[in-house]
């Protein structure tokens, strides 16, 4: 399975590669870390877009984040860079328990 991945991360490593890659709605996705993903939709107005998505576990947990246009992160390795920065915030954000707001036991009157 890491040929397969190491073959994807091909496709989007460099700004030749992703200049012959065809324009799509899906984007091309390459595997950073389990359950983390890097990926590039490349536009048919030129350039692409740089996209993370983590893949928890349930349907709550999956979450998508777009990086940024490929003229604010010029390459692969600074769009890498931004979605590992996102991951951790993530994997935080999961970390931590949920706020909850304290509500009254009964409904209180304003009068």
């Amino acid at each position: 399975m890491a040929i397969i991945l190491m073959s994807m991360a091909n496709l989007i490593d460099t700004s030749f590669k992703r200049e012959r890659l065809k324009s799509r709605k899906s984007p091309y996705w390459v595997r950073l870390l389990p359950k983390r993903f890097i990926g590039y939709r490349k536009s048919v107005f030129g350039g692409g877009t740089w996209i993370a998505k983590y893949e928890g576990h349930g349907v709550l947990s999956r979450r998508e984040k777009v990086l940024g246009h490929e003229t604010e992160l010029p390459s692969f390795e600074v769009a890498e860079s931004e979605a590992r920065a996102w991951f951790r915030e993530v994997v935080n954000s999961l970390a931590s328990p949920p706020l909850r707001l304290a509500l009254p036991a009964k409904p209180t009157s304003i009068l």
